[in-house]
């Protein structure tokens, strides 16, 4: 009788530290592959332009490649976009009868100069 009472001891022993360890770890290790979300917002702006006369490119639709927001470059080709992100993004610029733009950026960048490529 003693030695059965010996093995109850030992296993609630077992089972206790697990349950202190488990309540240490768990909740640490879920709580790391979670990433907060951006609270900063930067500044991405600049200019539409046409290759070779640099006349602005006005109405361009600047999208953040994986994202649902559209954007449009103004009168002046000019456009200025609000991001709230911790890391690069990756943007596309479509316009009828210039060739698709598309690259990745460093935020925050301001007075950056796109130039499209008429289509042939």
């Amino acid at each position: 009788m003693a030695a059965s009472k010996a093995k109850i001891t030992i296993w609630i022993a077992i089972i206790g530290a697990l349950g202190v360890i488990g309540s240490t770890v768990l909740p640490r290790w879920l709580a790391s592959d979670k990433k907060e979300p951006a609270t900063e917002t930067v500044n991405f702006s600049g200019a539409v332009v046409e290759e070779g006369s640099n006349s602005s490119v006005v109405q361009a639709e600047i999208t953040i490649v994986g994202r649902n927001e559209h954007y449009y470059s103004e009168g002046n080709g000019n456009f200025r976009i609000q991001v709230k992100t911790d890391h690069d993004i990756r943007i596309r610029v479509n316009k009828a009868g210039y060739t698709p733009y598309e690259r990745s950026y460093a935020l925050p960048d301001e007075n950056v100069i796109i130039v499209l490529q008429k289509q042939k």
